[in-house]
């Protein structure tokens, strides 16, 4: 259980670390940003399960999503309350919403199961060599 909350807590860091630069026209930096925290969920889950065995991977991804929506959600709530309900073009603020936690997803998605997938196979050889 543990392993899934550290994926849905890499998922839910995407938004809060990329926030001021997709801002200030840091796009690729941002997407670099993610991949990192992809990177180093899909790691940490696999290396927190220890010597137990790793679920299917697709259930880190799906924590990574379920971590980036919820933290997509709860910022859009946020500027709901503060500013969008006043906001004219608040549909516009939907629709990028969406674009970031799609990007995001797919980012964090893809560098998680890379990272994850290559310390499951190092765990395993690990523990070969050790049993020889």
């Amino acid at each position: 259980m543990k392993s899934f909350a550290v994926a849905a807590l890499a998922g839910a860091l995407g938004l809060p670390a990329t926030y001021s630069l997709t801002r200030e026209g840091s796009i690729l930096l941002s997407l670099l940003v993610v991949a990192l925290l992809g990177a180093l969920g899909g790691a940490l889950a696999v290396a927190s399960r220890g010597g137990r065995t790793v679920p299917h991977l697709g259930f880190f991804v799906l924590a990574f999503v379920v971590g980036a929506a919820l933290s997509e959600a709860a910022a859009f709530l946020r500027y709901y309350t503060a500013y969008g309900h006043e906001d004219p073009k608040l549909s516009v603020g939907v629709a990028l919403s969406l674009i970031e936690l799609c990007f995001i997803s797919a980012i964090g998605s893809i560098t998680l199961l890379v990272a994850a997938s290559q310390t499951r196979y190092r765990l395993a050889c690990s523990a070969k060599a050790r049993a020889v």
